[in-house]
């Protein structure tokens, strides 16, 4: 049986779109404190809470915010798959 692993695309993002993931693993959460370390801007925290009502419908985010989720998706498997 071959195993897939299907990332966000642009058109299904919402504000709290990888909160979850950062509550419950420690690898996620460092990925987005990576990512808001190397922009200056706290982006994590414009993807949990959102400043506007339809945030990731602003195309200067949302490269930025799928970029953090899906790394941030990436490490928490590889951190699965090494355990």
């Amino acid at each position: 049986m071959k195993k897939a692993f299907l990332f966000p695309g642009q058109g299904s993002q919402f504000i709290g779109m990888g909160q979850e993931l950062a509550n419950q693993f420690e690898a996620a959460r460092d990925v987005f404190s990576e990512v808001d370390d190397a922009l200056g801007e706290n982006l994590s925290s414009l993807m949990f809470q959102g400043r506007y009502k339809r945030a990731y419908s602003y195309q200067e985010c949302s490269t930025c915010n799928y970029g953090s989720l899906n790394c941030g998706i990436k490490s928490v498997v590889c951190q699965w798959l090494r355990d």
